[in-house]
């Protein structure tokens, strides 16, 4: 039998068979142990991703979500508050009329011609349209105030507007209405600031500009 000199050891070929082929056997279960830890390591990285991605697209679905619904909400408070952001324009372009009539021209025939054409009767209407609205209907509480503030302005502006057209020859009288308009004018026009700003807002947060012309 051939005989295998390795340093100081001396194998036979019939005793070196079984040492190979354990240390082949060895071998395989380690390799095996290995690959079993390696596809182990990959399912649970791709486990731990996939859970990841679920998470992420959850999160993306509830963000997604949440945004429409801000987007209702904000799109929806624009909505009352646009009308009568309106409404309180309408109101500022009557008095910037008639004040505009009465401080461009003394009470002279030139005065009598033009103060005909004072909106008399679409100050009424207004301050109508005013009178019936609902303030339980105003989004904001700061509006509401302001709003109940413009109702009393309203009134005040209207027995202002009506005194100018109607007693264009007393002079002293007028003076005194077109002061009153202006001051309570001005009022109204903060006012009005106050529900642009409010309602532009709620506008950009829905995404919405609001055209000016």
């Amino acid at each position: 039998m051939e005989r295998y000199v390795f340093g100081v050891f001396t194998f036979e070929l019939g005793e070196l068979a079984p040492w190979l082929q354990a240390i082949g056997s060895i071998l395989a279960i380690a390799v095996a142990i290995w690959l079993n830890r390696e596809q182990s390591r990959a399912a649970e990285k791709l486990a731990t991703r996939q859970h990841q991605e679920s998470l992420d697209l959850l999160a993306e679905q509830n963000r997604q979500t949440v945004s429409r619904e801000t987007v209702a909400y904000h799109r929806s408070v624009a909505d009352r508050i646009i009308p009568i952001t309106a409404l309180i324009e309408h109101w500022d372009g009557i008095a910037s009329h008639a004040l505009e009539i009465a401080r461009g021209h003394p009470v002279n025939d030139e005065f009598q011609r033009l103060r005909k054409s004072v909106r008399g009767v679409e100050a009424t209407q207004v301050d109508d349209a005013i009178k019936r609205i609902d303030v339980q209907q105003i989004p904001e509480i700061l509006l509401v105030n302001e709003f109940v503030r413009m109702r009393h302005l309203s009134a005040l502006m209207l027995k202002h507007i009506q005194c100018i057209k109607s007693n264009g020859k007393i002079e002293e009288t007028i003076k005194q209405a077109v002061q009153s308009l202006s001051v309570n004018h001005d009022r109204v026009e903060g006012i009005l600031q106050n529900f642009r700003e409010r309602r532009d807002y709620h506008l950009a947060r829905a995404g919405v500009s609001l055209r000016r012309s």
